[in-house]
């Protein structure tokens, strides 16, 4: 199973959207991203969150362009594609919004071949209430309970590998404002199906890190529009 991975767009109009973002780079960087899945011949792509964003001064209409424009270059090359959305996805549009493009976003689960993609939205503050345009309180990401049993139960059922993947960072060695609040939880599960978890996939912390817990490797896949390379990864299992 070939699997194309890109995270951290942040695409929109802004040339520069600081600390160090380049959504212009972003976007041209995602048309190289594509080509190379489809010549590597991928059975799908996932973006682990983060994919639009919001320039100032931006209305809905503008952002509406944004999310087409990305999604347009991806579905261009045919490839399943999958979001795993972020809390700048959020901060710009709805769940609806996404949907409306086509874009099956988390939480999901899919089968590739042999593998189960297990896809979570942690894009939820402590009292329970999605992220949405407000942008309030972006570090405070927390997985509900109802994610939690789903994800236990998909790890019970699945009949070969798991791939767990999600934008904010369950690996605890991370910046710990870029980790899910109640990430021992979910690591709790995942250390009790470590047997099937062959990898669990994140991004939000741009300069990217890597992990091992329960002997399951942990990586976080860098920003698409901040580093010079390593940009989007084919990952192959």
């Amino acid at each position: 199973m070939k699997l194309g991975i890109f995270s951290d767009l942040h695409y929109c109009s802004a040339d520069n959207l600081g600390l160090g973002r380049r959504p212009l780079l972003g976007i041209e960087r995602l048309k190289i991203a594509i080509n190379a899945f489809k010549e590597q011949e991928v059975d799908a792509c996932v973006c682990l969150g983060d994919m639009i964003d919001r320039a100032i001064g931006d209305g809905r209409e503008q952002i509406l362009e944004y999310l087409k424009g990305a999604v347009s270059i991806i579905r261009a090359s045919e490839i399943p594609f999958f979001l795993v959305p972020g809390n700048h996805d959020f901060l710009a549009l709805s769940r609806k919004d996404f949907k409306s493009e086509g874009v099956e976003l988390a939480p999901l689960v899919k089968k590739i071949g042999d593998f189960t993609l297990i896809m979570l939205d942690a894009n939820y503050r402590a009292d329970m209430r999605h992220f949405d345009t407000s942008g309030e309180k972006w570090d405070d990401a927390n997985l509900p309970n109802e994610q939690l049993k789903a994800l236990d139960t998909a790890l019970l059922s699945a009949d070969g590998p798991c791939i767990v993947l999600i934008h904010e960072n369950l690996d605890p060695c991370v910046d710990f404002s870029h980790q899910v609040r109640n990430a021992s939880e979910v690591n709790e599960v995942i250390s009790r199906h470590a047997s099937k978890v062959k990898l669990v996939l994140q991004g939000h912390f741009h300069y990217g890190a890597d992990n091992t817990l329960y002997g399951v490797p942990y990586h976080t896949v860098k920003s698409m529009c901040v580093f010079n390379t390593d940009f989007y990864e084919i990952i192959e299992l």
